[in-house]
């Protein structure tokens, strides 16, 4: 529909549209001119907006207000398919549109000429102005979503939407955007000074259990992507090589490709447990209690017979050929399993309720932290464990990864800062606060955890720690 006579079919009234409902089932079309449709304009400064190219609703459902466009409801299918999530290049799809940007700029956005709705963002304040085709000023909206979930709204072909501004607040620990970038209004973390994201050369791609209990993964270079997969409470994402594993909400072990292909694997997790992985080869506890192993690439599965403490988690490194399985064991102590089939007892007691984390070394040795049951962080690499003398937060569990010299350590101390501590035996306090019952991840120099804000925060090479403006699951940490 072009012009101004679709004014007629909906009208944007401070958050709500009113609209008259069409006789039957509708759907979106498509363009390929800049502007031949709806429009939005990124004017934020630090979110990228949501936007899709595809739109359709049942006969009896409200036209505008949809919560979510991937779920079918009446239609036959979804409006937008999960090969669209996030697809630049997909009709139907949607599109996270960064700051500064407009939907109709170049042929980078070819798909998105004709933009059908836009996402306001839960526990988030949106406004905008729509504006025609000569730049007069329509309506203005302003969409409360404080306490309230993500909705989608329609845009009809003559609208020109420019967001102007997006304030998100934090509600008991969940917070932000559920999808994405921007900074919600919060408190301090800890003592340390924010500042811009520090350039490194090796980042790593993330993964987190967001506040909408969904999956998310964040590249390399900072894009995020909401995969729509539920995760199970209490439980964090693995990832590797780009490879994600995780408890899905249905209790069953999941992954995720590099390229974003999904497989259920049909093997039952015990609750409050997360997988681990490297290279490929998934270690997990069963629900049945005991460690097993997965090969992504061939789906074998195995069952290596040794049994798990409840709540805790394996952690693996090295490859499918050669790898090395660290675990606390049913009688709490830090055991070890190798691809050749070795088992080892190492004789320490671990703390209840917290996992190890293992890394192979440059030498091809392997190094292992722990929170032993003193409430200590150990270090293990070959012979006796050193006892750093550093106390550890309860329920929390260290993170470990090589370096060139050595490696480092990454753990929450019992001040509840974030701490390191490297090879060499340098502990330092970054002065960032941490959510008390998580854990950070590790890899080369880059740290991920979830702060006290309950926000997903990233510190590489000892650079100020930069807030993501993503809201976290409670009692959950984030994978690099």
């Amino acid at each position: 529909m072009r012009g101004r006579a679709a004014a007629a079919l909906a009208a944007l009234v401070a958050g709500t549209f009113v609209a008259v409902l069409p006789a039957g089932p509708a759907a979106a079309g498509r363009c390929y001119t800049p502007g031949c449709g709806g429009k939005v304009y990124n004017q934020t400064s630090n979110f990228s907006i949501l936007i899709a190219n595809n739109w359709c609703w049942p006969d009896s459902w409200p036209r505008d207000g949809y919560d979510h466009l991937d779920l079918p409801w009446r239609e036959p299918g979804p409006c937008i398919p999960t090969s669209g999530f996030n697809n630049k290049d997909s009709w139907p799809g949607d599109y996270e549109l960064a700051p500064g940007l407009n939907s109709a700029q170049d042929s980078s956005y070819l798909k998105y000429f004709d933009v059908d709705a836009f996402r306001a963002y839960q526990n988030c304040v949106t406004d905008v102005e729509v504006r025609d085709e000569q730049g007069d000023l329509y309506k203005t909206g302003h969409y409360d979503q404080r306490g309230q979930g993500s909705v989608w709204y329609k845009i009809e072909d003559w609208h020109r939407v420019y967001v102007k501004k997006i304030d998100c607040f934090v509600s008991g620990g969940i917070a932000g955007p559920d999808t994405g970038f921007g900074v919600g209004v919060q408190e301090g973390v800890g003592t340390a000074p924010t500042g811009s994201p520090a350039t490194d050369p090796t980042a790593f791609p993330a993964a987190f259990q967001a506040g909408t209990s969904f999956l998310y993964t964040r590249s390399a270079t900072g894009a995020m992507l909401d995969t729509r997969y539920g995760m199970a409470a209490g439980t964090s994402p693995a990832t590797s090589d780009g490879q994600t594993a995780f408890q899905a909400n249905t209790s069953f072990l999941y992954t995720r490709s590099a390229s974003g292909v999904m497989t259920n694997t049909g093997y039952g997790m015990m609750a409050g447990t997360s997988p681990a992985i490297s290279s490929g080869l998934v270690a997990f506890q069963a629900n049945t209690g005991f460690l097993y192993s997965r090969n992504t690439a061939t789906g074998a599965t195995a069952n290596l017979g040794l049994g798990m403490m409840r709540g805790t988690s394996p952690s693996i490194a090295g490859s499918t050929s050669s790898w090395r399985i660290a675990f606390q064991a049913n009688n709490s102590f830090l055991y070890t399993r190798d691809s050749n089939g070795a088992i080892v007892n190492t004789g320490y007691g671990m703390m209840a309720g917290t996992s190890p984390s293992i890394t192979k070394l440059s030498n091809g040795t392997y190094a292992i932290a722990f929170q032993a049951n003193t409430g200590f962080l150990y270090v293990m690499n070959t012979g006796a464990a050193s006892d750093t003398r550093l106390g550890m937060a309860a329920g929390s569990s260290p993170a470990i990864a090589a370096t060139i010299t050595g490696y480092t350590v990454a753990f929450q101390a019992n001040t509840g800062f974030l701490y390191t501590r490297s090879s060499a035996g340098a502990a330092v306090n970054t002065g960032y606060g941490m959510k008390a019952g998580t854990s950070p991840a590790i890899r080369g120099a880059r740290i991920v955890f979830q702060a006290n804000t309950g926000f997903l925060y990233i510190r590489d090479a000892g650079a100020n720690a930069v807030n993501t403006g993503y809201g976290m699951m409670t009692a959950t940490s984030p994978a690099v």
